[in-house]
């Protein structure tokens, strides 16, 4: 953490993190970007603006051990440990303001005042890490200055409005039959029963990968690919994309065991060889339509690649799928709509607001063609 308790000047001696020296070229050659080291016994040999991020800023110069040529940090990146015998003058003309603490009332819950944590980084000093953010480039719009007593801003809207609360349904009252969702050719018991590669499969285009998708792809292909080998290579996108972090797909087939610290978590060499899975990604095609060109068609469509798949995914919905005239997706901010819309179901919030908004994720693939995919609720 910066601090700035100590002030600059020459022979001082401090540290920072290795990412913010310069000249990069040097310092990185000791210390790798990636690790996220800290020089330290930094000693201070002067002051002086620099270039950092294509803008001037107030730097240190200075020494770093085991490395040739002198070096400089902004000074709101730089740890001051030993003070120097002089600081510099312009440090001194800018002493820091030290708020007084403010003082505890006799009735107040003295534990309540005191397990307040400051949310910047981790706690510390505020200033400290706002100095610290200003000197990585980050900008803030720090114009608080009031309004000139008398001028409002002025009203972009002046006619008179009021805000009610629906008391009847709209659909209902232009005689829209609420007709139960229904899915072509499947009742909603069996649906009950399925397994969720069954759900998926009802979902998917199927019809479009066989018709449109496979032939275009076996043409590039030594050994055609058939529908259950598409769901395999499928399966193993869906199923590498739940783990972030790994740079490197040929981890999921590599034979060495399998570690905590490095490599996939889990290994595919059950499901395809990797010799087949990048001969299929290389050679799958989403559409068999050629791409408009400037030349020919007087445009580009840089969607092409997947507009025909887009458009039969919306087709396949439109011909199989009749939805009730109310639908709701996870959850539904507006509160009236359970109580005035006849039919709707109110999904209640998750207790704990996870990032994520993606509920579903690949359990297992099995070898028999078989894509096991749990649709699992972060609880």
């Amino acid at each position: 953490m910066v601090s700035t308790s100590k002030k600059g000047g020459v022979g001082a001696v401090g540290s920072g993190a290795s990412r913010f020296f310069h000249p990069s070229e040097k310092v990185r050659e000791k210390y790798p970007l990636d690790a996220g080291l800290r020089c330290a016994n930094v000693v201070i040999t002067g002051e002086g603006v620099r270039r950092v991020r294509n803008k001037p800023q107030q730097c240190y110069l200075v020494t770093i051990p085991e490395i040739e040529g002198e070096c400089y940090i902004v000074k709101g990146c730089f740890r001051v440990e030993v003070s120097p015998e002089t600081p510099f003058q312009s440090e001194l003309r800018s002493l820091p303001c030290v708020v007084p603490p403010r003082p505890i009332g006799q009735d107040e819950d003295r534990a309540a005042v005191s397990a307040i944590v400051p949310n910047v980084r981790g706690g510390g000093n505020i200033a400290e890490e706002i100095a610290e953010l200003c000197a990585e480039g980050i900008e803030v719009d720090d114009d608080n200055e009031p309004l000139d007593k008398g001028v409002a801003p002025p009203l972009k809207y002046n006619a008179p409005h009021n805000f009610t609360v629906p008391t009847h349904c709209l659909c209902r009252e232009r005689n829209v039959p609420d007709a139960r969702g229904s899915w072509e050719g499947h009742r909603w018991d069996q649906i009950a029963e399925y397994t969720e590669l069954e759900l998926f499969r009802m979902c998917f285009p199927e019809e479009y990968v066989e018709r449109v998708m496979l032939p275009i792809t076996n043409a590039f292909l030594r050994k055609a690919c058939t529908l259950g080998e598409f769901y395999k290579w499928l399966g193993c996108n869906f199923f590498m994309a739940c783990f972030q972090g790994i740079a490197d797909r040929r981890a999921w087939w590599s034979k060495e065991p399998v570690s905590l610290f490095e490599g996939a978590p889990f290994r595919l060499n059950h499901v395809m060889t990797l010799s087949r899975y990048l001969e299929l990604t290389a050679a799958m095609r989403f559409t068999d339509q050629q791409a408009p060109t400037l030349e020919h068609d007087g445009f580009v469509d840089r969607f092409n690649e997947v507009r025909k798949m887009i458009d039969a995914f919306n087709q396949h919905y439109a011909n199989r799928y009749h939805p009730s005239w109310l639908n709701c997706l996870d959850e539904s901010m507006c509160t009236w709509l359970s109580k005035y819309c006849p039919g709707f179901m109110c999904v209640p919030r998750k207790p704990h607001p996870f990032p994520l908004k993606d509920h579903s994720r690949i359990c297992r693939i099995k070898l028999d063609l078989q894509i096991k995919l749990t649709f699992k609720k972060y609880m």
